[in-house]
């Protein structure tokens, strides 16, 4: 009858009552527990317990901050002194009293014009501004130079950029000394090899020491032509400065009577080899041989008929 009625089963009214019965039981239990929570929080005992946590944090992260600021010397900085140049002995007498440590990392090179234990670099570099107590790393000039054995077809004969690389390789440095004329190789090439002031033989083998440097002698090849120019007539100095300015070479040979003369320079040339000739030319590194006199001569073979030298006799004239 009642279903009828109101048109709603019997199952369906059991199920919504015990869904709000569930509703409210959560309810409470929810409201329960917030009481219950705010009873906690509430309590002096939790207050004096979390005010002590809180203190104790407190002191500590204070200890350990302050600590680590003694510790580390935090805030505090120095500028590093500059230790490049000097020795070894010469750095400890200046970090003496100062708030610094050295520690050499690294003693593999050596440079002959430097001392030993010469410093070379440091790091941190100089004037830079770092805590105190700081350790400074040096590299030093080796005290014993390392030998480098340079076999002889590594230097003489060969061309002297490809030589440079080579021996740049093995700690060798080259130095151009001189550049001569050289009609037998190319421009370039090593003629001779100086150490020391000392001139090495090319016949074996050399032992050097690492950061050694050689002075080599290269020649220049044949150089550009130029025309002979005549000679006989003028003073030794004369012909050399005009010889010189022309890259040729001069060598010069007195007669019997240049053993008295003490003034050589106001001599006069009365032959050159080779003989002037407007056809002819020469080539830059030539060398040519004057032969002079106290007295001014003209050999006919080198008469200057431009210069105005023909009024001279072909013999030379005492």
């Amino acid at each position: 009858m009642y279903e009828a009625a109101t048109g709603e089963s019997i199952d369906s009214r059991e199920g919504r009552t015990l869904a709000a019965r569930l509703h409210r039981y959560c309810m409470s239990k929810l409201r329960r527990a917030g009481l219950e929570i705010l009873a906690f929080f509430s309590n002096k005992v939790f207050f004096r317990n979390l005010v002590l946590l809180l203190g104790v944090l407190l002191i500590g992260f204070l200890i350990l901050y302050f600590g680590l600021r003694m510790y580390t010397g935090h805030g505090e900085s120095s500028a590093t002194p500059d230790l490049t140049g000097l020795t070894i002995e010469q750095a400890e007498k200046l970090l003496k009293g100062k708030s610094f440590e050295y520690k050499v990392v690294d003693s593999s090179y050596y440079f002959p014009d430097k001392p030993p234990l010469y410093i070379l670099s440091q790091s941190p570099e100089a004037k830079m501004q770092v805590k105190s107590n700081r350790t400074i790393y040096l590299t030093v000039n080796k005290v014993i130079p390392t030998e480098v054995t340079l076999p002889r077809d590594m230097i003489w004969g060969i061309d002297l950029k490809l030589s440079e690389r080579i021996l740049k390789q093995k700690g060798i440095y080259v130095k151009i000394k001189d550049e001569v004329f050289d009609m037998a190789n190319t421009e370039g090439q090593i003629l001779e090899v100086f150490y020391n002031s000392k001139k090495l033989s090319k016949d074996k083998s050399i032992q050097l020491p690492k950061g050694a440097t050689l002075n080599v002698i290269v020649s220049k090849g044949r150089g550009n032509a130029v025309a002979i120019p005549a000679l006989v007539g003028k003073t030794v100095d004369e012909a050399t400065f005009i010889l010189e300015n022309k890259s040729l070479n001069v060598f010069l040979v007195g007669s019997d009577q240049v053993t008295s003369v003490t003034d050589t320079a106001n001599c006069y040339i009365y032959r050159q080899e080779p003989s002037y000739d407007p056809f002819i030319q020469a080539f830059m590194g030539d060398q040519f041989i004057l032969f002079f006199t106290p007295d001014r001569v003209v050999n006919s073979d080198d008469l200057n008929l431009e210069g105005g030298q023909s009024g001279f006799d072909s013999s030379p004239q005492y």
